[in-house]
């Protein structure tokens, strides 16, 4: 127990010095805090795995889901540019207009669309057979 709330200890000051680092040193901006967030919660997974594997001798049979893992982030991405080239027509800098409202909303619909399309047919069925039963 402590050992995990080293971790959480240890994932507060490393998102803190990420996102200072990426935001300030960087010069980022907000979206240095971003990536800050984002690199630091994955160093987190990977910690709280590595000791679930070894201090505990739990396995949680990731080389199973190696695989169906890689199928979902390579149908991430052309959702991602969808939704970035959708996003490219807004005119984010006036601010919560009604167009950047349904350019927000056609993009979201679209890249789900598009990554669910792609994770089929990259023979990611029975985890996109899941999300689709639970929506339904």
């Amino acid at each position: 127990r402590d050992l995990l709330m080293g971790v959480a200890c240890f994932g507060l000051l490393l998102t803190l010095g990420l996102g200072w680092f990426f935001a300030f040193y960087l010069n980022l901006g907000v979206q240095g805090l971003g990536l800050g967030l984002s690199a630091s919660t994955f160093i987190q997974l990977v910690t709280y795995l590595l000791l679930l594997y070894y201090v505990i001798g739990a396995s949680i049979g990731m080389q199973r889901l190696a695989m169906p893992l890689m199928k979902m982030v390579v149908s991430s991405v052309p959702a991602a540019g969808c939704a970035w080239g959708i996003a490219l027509l807004g005119t984010w800098s006036a601010g919560p207009t009604v167009l950047n409202f349904i350019l927000l909303g056609i993009a979201s619909l679209l890249a789900m669309i598009v990554f669910f399309a792609c994770a089929w047919m990259l023979g990611v069925r029975q985890e996109v057979n899941k999300v689709l039963r639970r929506k339904s």
